[in-house]
């Protein structure tokens, strides 16, 4: 398959109809990012704003990580280099605003640590989704740098500036569940990288038309990629926590009887057409509810 936007392999860029699917890909290396891979950042986002055809983007990381940050190379030739420095603070400046201004939404896959640069394009995306495996940590004070990229912009915005502070001095590892709690982060997701597999054989195998994924991947971050409380239909059904819930709020549903017979309940609502339709839910490694086809 070949790499979108002319990019280097380290940055492959995958397309499924109007999905794009962003992975950085140096996995042996837990994905940390060269000299060449920032400074392309910004031209990986110039495209997607371009293309007439994306509608949602997807960024994850290959193998065991999300990005262990920058490349150590890369730090030692910001320190050697005075020139090169101010020309990565740009490259950075423009990454970061590129990156906010996309037209899309763009969801970011933690599928393992997203360290120092990797929690900030983490959270720097409209909605990060994270695996159990996954943590997000600022190092940079461990090593005696000071913060770096735009998380010292960003986090207090997600957060109390209290809290920030003490993440950035500390470098502690946020894991998932902390990382909702300070809001970094979305419900953490069991299996991610299973639930988005089965969404996108779904998408494939035709039984859920790309039009509709993508319509309901845009309706707003509420209504994306719901939280494991969210249920096979949306307000009736008991059913089993979703992993991932695909939403559309510009739909429709009809109550049928056996959705008012499983909460025991008789009331007017039996035939009534209510706003918004779960087109595929994902739980426990499986789809669990899907619409039919129109």
């Amino acid at each position: 398959m070949p790499n979108l936007y002319n990019l280097p392999d380290e940055l492959l860029v995958a397309a499924e109809g109007g999905l794009r699917i962003i992975t950085l890909n140096r996995p042996n290396d837990l994905n940390a990012s060269t000299s060449e891979m920032l400074f392309s950042f910004p031209r990986l986002f110039a495209a997607l704003a371009e293309d007439p055809e994306a509608r949602v983007a997807i960024l994850t990381g290959a193998g065991r990580a999300f990005s262990a940050g920058g490349d150590m190379s890369h730090f030692v030739k910001t320190l050697d280099d005075a020139d090169f420095a101010r020309t990565v603070q740009e490259n950075a400046r423009r990454t970061i605003h590129s990156c906010i201004d996309l037209p899309i939404p763009i969801i970011a896959a933690v599928n393992g640590p997203a360290v120092g640069w990797g929690a900030t394009l983490a959270t720097l995306c409209d909605i990060v989704l994270m695996s159990e495996k996954a943590f997000l940590a600022e190092p940079h004070i461990n090593i005696g740098l000071v913060v770096g990229d735009g998380i010292s912009v960003s986090w207090p915005l997600y957060m109390s500036l209290l809290r920030a502070k003490e993440l950035i001095f500390t470098g502690e590892r946020i894991n998932p569940q902390q990382a909702v709690e300070f809001g970094l982060a979305a419900n953490g997701i069991s299996g991610i990288e299973t639930a988005l597999g089965l969404l996108l054989t779904a998408v494939d195998a035709g039984r859920l038309p790309l039009a509709r994924a993508i319509a309901a991947l845009t309706v707003g971050p509420a209504a994306v990629l719901g939280s494991r409380s969210r249920r096979g239909r949306p307000g009736l059904n008991e059913g089993s926590p979703a992993d991932l819930v695909v939403f559309d709020r510009a739909d429709s549903w009809t109550v049928g009887a056996s959705e008012l017979r499983s909460r025991g309940r008789n009331t007017p609502l039996l035939g009534r057409t209510l706003p918004g339709r779960v087109l595929l839910t994902i739980a426990d490694g499986r789809i669990a509810h899907e619409a039919p086809s129109d």
